[in-house]
């Protein structure tokens, strides 16, 4: 099972404004982004995340499974939600158990920060936006050692985004 990383982030590496906000993100365009939703089974979030999707309104496709780490519990909107709340290892070992080929790690902090820590990001997506927010959620928290990348490939749009594609190498011992 593959799981991909992929968020959008400001120049100086911060996922959202401090107060949670993303009005900075460009939606002009896809980005790539469809196809990369086609090749996902299962998108994995955290449960502000979850419940920041669902207060905007956004669909979750029923083709897909979505894993939402909690410890508080939440009310899922769908026979394809499931909650999750233990140790980020067992949570890949689930989904390999419920036959998952490729998910995406869509996010927040703490999450993005528990999968690098252990090891469990095959590869990062990250869409540079051309500006700097100069503080708020960072797109790693609790990180206790390097995260190690290999470009794989890069994309520049038209708007100064920037699309990075990275391999996430295994950590050095």
């Amino acid at each position: 099972m593959k799981i991909t990383l992929q968020l959008a982030t400001s120049l100086d590496g911060y996922i959202a404004r401090p107060d949670g906000s993303f009005d900075w993100c460009f939606t002009d365009q896809d980005y790539g982004m469809g196809a990369f939703f086609a090749s996902v089974d299962a998108v994995i979030m955290g449960r502000h995340s979850y419940e920041l999707t669902r207060k905007m309104g956004e669909r979750l496709d029923p083709a897909k499974r979505y894993y939402v780490l909690t410890r508080r519990g939440i009310r899922p909107d769908g026979d394809n939600v499931y909650p999750f709340s233990g140790d980020v290892a067992d949570l890949r070992l689930r989904m390999v158990q419920d036959g998952v080929k490729h998910a995406w790690l869509f996010g927040g902090a703490e999450v993005c920060g528990q999968f690098a820590q252990e090891g469990l990001i095959d590869e990062a997506l990250i869409a540079v936006h051309p500006l700097a927010l100069g503080g708020g959620v960072p797109l790693f928290r609790g990180l206790l050692r390097d995260l190690r990348l290999s470009l794989l490939d890069s994309r520049i749009y038209g708007t100064g985004l920037v699309m990075l594609h990275y391999q996430v190498l295994a950590p050095s011992t």
